[in-house]
């Protein structure tokens, strides 16, 4: 999209929402002074906040930028983001609220190395931070998009600052990502509702779209075949496994809390990837030549009234920043807890941890962005995708077991399940792409080392736990 499709009343608009959140995001900060605040907000999370940071984190560049430009190439089998995080809210809600409330643990790995051994936790903690890595990687790519929309910025200097205002939105941690992430939400809701109906009543409804594209593929959720069922696999699996899903209903109240807030994320999460699908078809209507990728801010500036297109699209901006930020507070989350509290310096003092947790966040998204520099056309939902599928291919059947099975699995099997799995995946990734979906492969070798030596089948037919 051209800089002259955006007016100054978009700019102003923009700049404004921009200044707001990022002030709030410092003021959430200075209200933070330990590190059980930063995490788990003193375990007194409500139901609102559970939701804040799970939409917050789960609502970023994938299910709006992300889905309105595979809508624009594919169709409807676009909404498999939404629909499987939704899907995964569920489950979360569901199978594994309860226990992972009831379970004080603060991290997917600190479970693991109490269920499996210590040696669990740095092995399940690298690979967890490299798939949620891949994730912020993504949103970066479409704050980029979004920022060069916006500004006369180039690529390096749209990422730098995409980078600084997720640094400035998660210095408050949990509490302030789930707060901010309300405030995103709203917007968010606000901005889809509104762009959503724009596009359907200019495609003319459902009748109009039918008599433009054909049923196959553009409104079937499987358009691309087997790659969206991999697509929803990877979503569902990947939310039971994410640690910033982990730690939000870790620091509910209570398990009814932690219950209500997925539940309500079930719910709310699909409808927001229907009005991106319907974005990405009017767009592929009246734009076929335009980058997929731009489809979303695209429609904004150019159909959208500018004071109302500036908030839309800072809000855009804002979503994606909030994902990035939320996976980078889980991946610090895990290093100052997992790694460094408990192999660096076993005895760091509170305020210390909390300045370890802050460095890291920074660290982190200081790497994605330059990844984020030489990577502009990529699809973004291929990043999050294949993080996702890596998340859960080395998580998800080890932390089903830790909950469930813990007496029935013995800890060799549970080391190795949790190394085994996601290097399967990689392989699969890289040595053998297209072969076989790297989350099937992770998912495969995670059961067959799990129920080596009958550890699992033993245990529960004769309903005694494994000898460890």
């Amino acid at each position: 999209m051209a800089m002259s499709s955006v007016s100054s009343g978009h700019l102003v608009a923009a700049t404004i929402t921009l200044i707001g959140i990022t002030l709030a995001g410092l003021y959430l900060s200075r209200r933070v002074t330990s590190t059980v605040e930063f995490t788990v907000a003193g375990r007194r999370a409500s139901a609102a906040l559970v939701v804040g940071t799970i939409m917050g984190t789960l609502l970023g560049g994938a299910s709006t930028v992300g889905t309105a430009q595979l809508a624009f190439v594919y169709g409807f089998s676009a909404w498999w983001y939404t629909l499987g995080a939704g899907l995964g809210c569920l489950v979360l809600g569901t199978v594994i609220a309860d226990p992972v409330r009831r379970s004080e643990c603060e991290t997917i790995p600190r479970l693991l190395a109490d269920a499996y051994g210590p040696s669990a936790g740095p092995v399940s903690a690298f690979f967890s931070s490299i798939s949620m890595f891949l994730t912020i990687v993504g949103q970066l790519l479409a704050a980029v998009a979004i920022l060069a929309t916006m500004f006369p910025l180039s690529a390096k200097a749209a990422a730098f600052v995409a980078a600084l205002v997720a640094v400035l939105y998660v210095l408050g941690g949990i509490r302030g990502t789930g707060l901010l992430g309300l405030v995103k939400l709203a917007l968010l809701y606000a901005s889809l509702l509104v762009g959503g109906s724009v596009a359907y009543v200019l495609g003319e409804g459902l009748a109009g779209f039918h008599e433009r594209f054909p049923q196959e593929p553009w409104f079937s959720l499987f358009g691309r075949g087997l790659a969206d069922a991999d697509a929803a696999v990877s979503m569902v699996i990947g939310v039971l496994s994410t640690q910033t899903y982990f730690q939000a209903v870790a620091a509910a109240k209570d398990v009814r809390t932690s219950k209500r807030g997925a539940w309500l994320c079930a719910l709310g999460i699909p409808p927001i990837g229907v009005a991106g699908v319907f974005i990405g078809l009017l767009m592929r209507d009246r734009f076929p030549d335009l980058d997929p990728a731009l489809a979303l801010p695209t429609f904004i500036a150019t159909f959208i009234p500018s004071w109302v297109g500036g908030v839309m699209l800072a809000t855009l901006f804002i979503t994606t920043i909030g994902t990035a930020a939320g996976m980078s507070l889980g991946i610090s989350t895990i290093f100052t807890r997992d790694v460094y509290q408990r192999w660096v310096h076993h005895r760091a003092r509170d305020r210390h941890l909390l300045a370890v947790s802050r460095l890291v966040i920074v660290a982190v998204l200081g790497v994605a962005m330059v990844l984020a520099w030489g990577r502009p056309g990529d699809f973004i939902l291929h990043w999050v995708f294949l993080s996702f599928a890596l998340r859960g291919a080395a998580v998800c059947l080890p932390l089903l077991g830790a909950l469930f099975f813990r007496a029935y699995i013995g800890a060799r099997a549970g080391v190795a399940a949790v190394i085994a799995a996601p290097t399967a995946a990689l392989i699969g990734v890289y040595l053998a792409p297209g072969w076989v979906h790297p989350a099937y492969l992770g998912l495969a070798v995670s059961a067959m080392v799990l129920l080596s030596r009958s550890a699992v089948i033993s245990g529960v037919l004769r309903r005694r736990p494994v000898t460890r």
